[in-house]
């Protein structure tokens, strides 16, 4: 199962949400075995279980150059990781601006 990356940027507001709600912390590798397609270990897993970029997630940049990670980011996420009372348009705006930059 993969870790919700909105939880480890402080910002899942889901009550039910599927992913775990775990921060191993950026220094733990990622685990090879969820990487290449299925960790049996699930959640007891000592390793990163992401296929997703956590610095690009966060900031829109990752400074790795050899990252094998996911760099992409899908505007429904981007929309439904804000709640209606923390939802600030600015930061919508920017991360669809982001991108429409990207994808073009």
């Amino acid at each position: 199962m993969p870790v919700c990356l909105y939880f480890i940027a402080d910002k899942c507001n889901r009550e039910n949400c599927a992913f775990l709600h775990i921060n191993l912390g950026k220094d733990v590798p990622v685990c090879q075995k969820f990487f290449t397609g299925y960790c049996d270990k699930g959640a007891q897993c000592g390793k990163r279980h992401t296929k997703d970029c956590e610095e690009y997630f966060e900031t829109g940049l990752c400074t790795d150059i050899h990252c094998k990670l996911s760099h992409e980011r899908q505007l429904r996420n981007i929309a439904g990781s804000f709640s209606s009372s923390k939802c600030r348009v600015e930061e919508i705006i920017i991360d669809l601006f982001i991108m429409s930059v990207i994808t073009n």
